[in-house]
């Protein structure tokens, strides 16, 4: 294997990795609005 296409591929992995913990992030996002929006809706019913 070339020293470029380790370069590539070293690259690729860490876009990878990357786009990986954008996408766990999100959903913790999305996970943590839904339990807010039933805290408030459980606090509005009280």
């Amino acid at each position: 294997m070339k020293e470029e296409d380790v370069k590539k591929n070293n690259l690729c992995n860490y876009y990878t990795d990357y786009f990986f913990i954008i996408v766990v992030c999100c959903n913790l996002l999305h996970f943590l609005e839904i339990d807010i929006g039933n805290i408030f809706t459980i606090i509005s019913a009280l």
